[in-house]
């Protein structure tokens, strides 16, 4: 039986890997493997990896396991149009909303808002209901 050849890749997008166990991977942008080369060469010209020199040091320290988004969701915490008119996220809003881990874009976001302004305003000193006296 011949040795199988082992390229170190460094992945650039998210991937989904079967191992020859039968358990499905998910390996993440950052995250360095040794794939055998049929399985690396494809996602090279993919793009979604790229090869990695041998003598290059993986990490610095222990590695490091794949963290919640941070802070936790809160489903109450939803995105809303201030007085001005610009979209306010909030950090802990649901991950959807989160741009900046891969939700929707603020476009999006902003184009939910603008159909539904008048039920995610949120209330000023100017839009209060007043009574009638």
């Amino acid at each position: 039986m011949s040795a199988q050849r082992l390229i170190r890749v460094c992945f650039r997008q998210p991937v989904r890997l079967r191992r020859t166990d039968g358990e499905t991977v998910e390996l993440h942008p950052g995250m360095i493997a040794r794939l055998r080369a049929h399985v690396a060469w494809p996602l090279i010209a993919d793009g979604r990896a790229v090869t990695m020199p041998d003598d290059q040091p993986e990490t610095a320290g222990p590695p490091v396991a794949e963290l919640p988004p941070w802070p936790p969701e809160n489903p109450a915490s939803v995105p809303y149009l201030d007085t001005e008119g610009g979209v306010v996220i909030p950090l802990d809003a649901p991950r959807l909303y989160r741009w900046w881990q891969g939700g929707q874009s603020i476009e999006k976001t902003r184009a939910e808002l603008s159909r539904n302004h008048e039920a995610t305003a949120r209330p000023t000193i100017d839009n209060l209901p007043t009574r009638n006296t």
